[in-house]
């Protein structure tokens, strides 16, 4: 299952939930991008709990979807990820070294308050 929902002015929450197909991802990318639409600025909330190891129909959707989520790429600010999976929180965090001007930071279950805390300072 993925939900995108727009929270605010400059946030957007995304929950993954389990294994997700291709017509899934297709049309929750579709969401998260009209989502951004308007906003100059935008702070993600991503929860992902269960396994989520996208299949290569997954990742074919986002490649056909790259101009659009770079675009949004660019006006991200800052990404929480919460995950049971530690592997997930530190690949999240290595990322967000790896892009310049987003911060990333991964977060356990139990610390979702302080992500959520993080994501308004």
């Amino acid at each position: 299952m993925l939900t995108i929902e727009r929270k605010g002015p400059a946030r957007i929450d995304v929950s993954v939930a389990g294994r997700i197909g291709t017509l899934e991802m297709e049309a929750g990318l579709e969401r998260l991008i009209a989502a951004a639409g308007d906003m100059r600025a935008v702070d993600m909330l991503t929860r992902v709990s269960g396994r989520t190891w996208p299949s290569l129909g997954v990742l074919s959707v986002k490649l056909r979807k790259l101009p659009e989520l770079l675009a949004l790429r660019r006006r991200l600010r800052r990404v929480a990820v919460v995950a049971d999976a530690g592997w997930l929180r530190s690949a999240a965090e290595v990322e967000g070294m790896l892009i310049r001007g987003i911060q990333v930071r991964g977060f356990r279950p139990a610390d979702a308050g302080a992500a959520e805390n993080w994501l308004r300072s």
